[in-house]
C-alpha cells in the first residue's frame, strides 16, 4: 500500500511491490545430521573440523542495555578467559612444521637456584626416609636415658636405662622394616609381616567406625586391686615457664608391659566359671576404641578359645611381643607437615628416637609429680599419703637387682556388661588427689617439644593455643590418654609440658607447667569422641568373633592397620604363628651361655642354687601359651 500526495490519513488502493528472494539450496540428508560427503559446500571442502567445546562464550545475539563501562570490562574478561582456555583444532596442534622448528632456538633464561641453609642443622635433609632398612640391633638406647625396650623374666616388657636388648624393628624402617616418616605413605611397611598362610576374612574402613555406637555406656565392676597409689604433689600446679622444675630420670623405677597372655589374674578370671568372656588391657581397649585416627601401621591378636560356660567362646586381645605401637609413643603422628628427616637413625630428631624420648619422658613425669616421702628405716607401715593394695603380681624381688622397685601404679581390674559380653580388662591409675576432702584417681601423661623452644614464651599466656596445635599433630595419641582414663575409671587427666634444656640434646628436659582435665570432658569437648561410640566399636569387635551369626571358628587372628590406607584387615593366621620369634629368642639365650671360643661361660655353669632352686613364683614366671578353659584348675 502507498500514501497519496495530498499527505490524508486516509489508505490509498494501489499495486503491492514484490522484494525479490532467493530460495537457498538446502541439502536433505535421510540417513544422518548434516551434509553428506557428495553434496559438502565447496567454500567448506578441505577444511579441518574444529569441535565445539562447552568451555566457549558465545555470548549473546544482541546486548543494548549495558553501559559502555561494563562492555568493556567484559570484552576484557572474555580476552584473559580466551587466552588461558583458547580452543585449536587437534590436527593443527600438533602439525609439524620444518622451517618453524629450524628458526627455534632453546633459550635458558632461569637464573640459578641460591642454596639455603637449612635452620634444622647440617643433619637434616630435605625429602624423606625410605628404603629398606638395616637389621635389627642388639644393645641399648646409646646416650637416651631410660629409653632402652628389654626383655625381662617371663616374657614381659619395661623400659628402663643402661644396656640390654633392642626391640627387633622399628615401624618405619629404622631397623630392618624400611619405609619412611610423614609424607611417604606409600614407602611405609606394615607392622608385621604377611605370610602366605594368612587368609584375609575382612576389610573395614576405619572412618566406618566412627558411627558405631552403643545405646549407653556400660557399668563397670571392680574385681581387685594391686600395687600402691602415690598423692599428687600440688606443688606442681604451680610450676610456669620462670619456675620450671627439671624433669628427673628414675632408673631404679621398673614400669611393667606385662601382656594379655601373660597376667596371671586374667589367666585366673578366665578359668573362673562366667568371670569374664573377653579379656584385654586399658591400653589395648584404648587403642581400638580410637584407632580410626591412627596413621601408622599397627597389629593387634585375637585368639578365640572354645568355652562350656560361653557358646560363643573366649576372646583374648593382646599385643605380640615385637609390637612396640602399644608400648612406645608417637609423635606428631597425624600432623600434616614434618620437618625434614635427618640421615642418621643416631640422631636425636629421628622419629624412632622421638619415641623412645618421650616414653621415658611420660614415665619420668608421672613418678616425678607424686609426693614420694621415704619412710622411717626400719618401718614397717608405709607412709601416710601412700595408699597400699595386693602386692605387685608382676614383681619379684628375688629376681630383679638390689635396690629396684616396682613403679608406683594401681593395677586395677575391672569388669564391663557390653551388651551380652562380660568384659574384664586390666587399667591402670598413676596417683590420686585430695578435692574437698574427697579422693580422686588420676592418670597422668606428658606432651614435649622437641623441634622449636616456644613453649617457654606462650605456656604461661597461650597454653589453650599450646594444646589445640597438639590436638592437631597428636591426634591419635591425645585420644588413646582420654579412653585409657575412662576405662581406668580415672577422675582426672593430668597432662604435663616438657621440653628440652637444648634443641640438640634429648637427655635433659624441663618441666613447664601442667593442666588437668576431667576425662569424658576432654574426649568430647576437645577431641569430639562419644564415649558411646569408644564402647561401640568395642563391641563390634566383640560381635564379629563371639557372635554366633558370624560363625568364627576358635583360633587365632590378627587385626592389622594399613600402612598406606585408613583400612583395618582381618586375617586368619595358624595357631603357632608367632612363636617362632619366642624360639629364636632362646636359641640368642643358649648361644650366649658360650663364649667366643665355644667353651660353657659363666652363663652356662650349672650352680647348686639354680639346683636346688624350687618352682618360680612372681609374675614374672607366670606364662600360658593358650589361654586356660573355664573351671580348669
Amino acid at each position: 500500500m502507498a500514501h497519496g500526495d495530498d499527505g490524508g490519513d486516509g489508505p490509498v488502493e494501489g499495486p503491492v511491490e514484490e522484494l525479490p528472494f532467493e530460495t537457498p539450496s538446502v541439502f536433505l540428508n535421510d540417513h544422518g545430521w548434516g551434509p553428506t560427503p557428495e553434496n559438502e559446500p565447496a567454500q567448506f571442502r578441505f577444511l579441518p573440523y574444529c569441535p565445539f567445546n562447552k568451555s566457549d562464550r558465545l555470548g549473546k545475539a544482541a546486548e543494548l542495555t549495558q553501559s559502555a563501562y561494563y562492555l568493556r570490562m567484559r570484552e576484557q574478561r572474555r580476552a584473559r578467559f580466551e587466552d588461558a582456555y583458547k580452543v585449536s583444532n587437534e590436527s593443527l596442534k600438533y602439525e609439524y612444521d620444518v622451517a618453524e622448528d629450524k628458526s627455534f632456538r632453546m633459550v635458558d633464561s632461569e637464573k640459578g637456584k641460591k642454596k639455603t641453609k637449612s635452620r634444622f642443622g647440617p643433619n637434616f635433609k630435605q625429602g624423606g626416609f625410605g628404603g629398606r632398612g638395616r637389621g635389627g640391633a642388639r644393645g641399648g638406647a646409646r646416650d637416651v636415658k631410660a629409653l632402652a625396650v628389654q626383655n625381662a623374666p617371663g616374657d614381659r616388657r619395661r623400659l628402663q636405662g643402661g644396656p640390654g636388648a633392642g626391640g627387633r624393628g622399628g615401624r618405619f624402617g629404622w631397623r630392618g622394616r624400611g619405609g619412611s616418616y610423614r609424607g611417604r605413605m606409600e614407602n611405609r611397611k606394615a607392622s608385621v609381616n604377611v605370610e602366605s598362610d594368612w587368609q584375609v576374612l575382612e576389610e573395614v574402613d576405619l572412618p566406618q567406625l566412627s558411627k558405631l555406637h552403643v545405646a549407653s555406656v556400660p557399668e563397670a565392676e571392680d574385681l581387685e586391686w594391686f600395687g600402691v597409689l602415690d598423692q599428687y604433689n600440688e606443688a606442681y600446679d604451680k610450676v610456669a615457664a620462670r619456675h620450671e622444675r627439671p624433669l628427673k630420670p628414675f632408673d631404679k623405677i621398673l614400669p611393667y608391659y606385662v601382656n594379655t597372655m601373660d597376667d596371671p589374674n586374667l589367666e585366673r578370671y578366665a578359668a573362673e566359671e562366667f568371670a569374664g568372656q573377653v579379656f584385654a588391657t586399658d591400653a589395648v581397649l584404648a587403642h581400638l576404641m580410637t584407632c580410626g585416627r591412627s596413621v601408622y601401621s599397627w597389629d593387634l591378636v585375637a585368639h578365640k578359645v572354645e568355652s562350656e560356660q560361653f557358646p560363643g567362646g573366649l576372646l583374648f586381645l593382646y599385643v605380640r611381643d615385637d609390637e612396640i605401637a602399644l608400648k612406645t609413643m608417637t609423635v606428631n603422628e597425624t600432623a600434616t607437615e614434618m620437618p625434614p628427616l635427618p640421615e642418621s637413625e643416631d640422631d636425636v630428631n629421628h622419629p624412632r628416637n622421638l619415641e623412645l624420648e618421650a616414653t621415658a619422658i611420660n614415665q619420668n613425669f608421672s613418678h616425678q609429680i607424686l609426693k614420694r616421702p621415704a619412710a622411717a628405716p626400719g618401718a614397717a607401715a608405709a607412709p601416710p599419703t601412700r595408699k597400699t593394695f595386693q602386692a605387685n603380681p608382676f614383681f619379684n624381688a628375688e629376681e630383679e637387682e638390689e635396690g629396684l622397685e616396682p613403679a608406683t601404679v594401681a593395677y586395677r581390674y575391672r569388669r564391663f556388661q557390653l551388651g551380652p559380653y562380660r568384659l574384664v580388662a586390666r587399667t591402670e591409675l598413676q596417683g590420686y588427689l585430695v578435692r574437698g576432702g574427697k579422693e580422686e584417681f588420676l592418670t597422668s601423661y606428658a606432651l614435649n617439644e622437641w623441634e622449636t623452644q616456644r613453649w617457654r614464651q606462650k605456656i604461661d599466656m597461650q597454653k589453650g593455643s599450646i594444646l589445640a596445635t597438639e590436638l592437631k599433630n597428636n591426634s591419635f595419641k591425645l585420644a588413646k590418654w582420654a579412653a585409657q582414663s575412662i576405662v581406668a575409671g580415672a577422675d582426672l587427666m593430668k597432662v604435663g609440658f616438657v621440653s628440652r634444656v637444648s634443641q640438640a640434646s634429648a637427655i635433659d628436659h624441663l618441666i613447664l607447667g601442667t593442666t588437668q582435665y576431667k576425662p569424658v570432658e576432654f574426649a568430647e569437648r576437645m577431641l569430639n569422641l562419644k564415649v558411646t561410640n569408644m564402647w561401640g566399636v568395642v563391641k563390634w569387635l566383640c560381635d564379629k568373633f563371639l557372635a554366633p551369626e558370624n560363625n568364627m571358628e576358635p583360633g587365632k587372628y590378627v587385626l592389622l592397620k594399613d600402612p598406606s590406607k585408613a583400612t583395618l584387615k582381618i586375617y586368619a593366621v595358624p595357631l603357632d604363628a608367632f612363636e617362632g620369634d619366642e624360639d629364636e629368642e632362646e636359641d640368642d639365650d643358649e648361644y650366649d651361655d658360650y663364649d667366643d671360643d665355644g667353651a660353657p661361660g659363666e652363663g652356662g655353669q650349672a650352680t647348686e642354687e639354680d639346683e636346688d632352686e624350687g618352682p618360680d613364683v612372681g609374675g614374672s614366671t607366670r606364662q600360658f601359651s593358650a589361654p586356660p578353659q573355664p573351671g580348669a584348675k
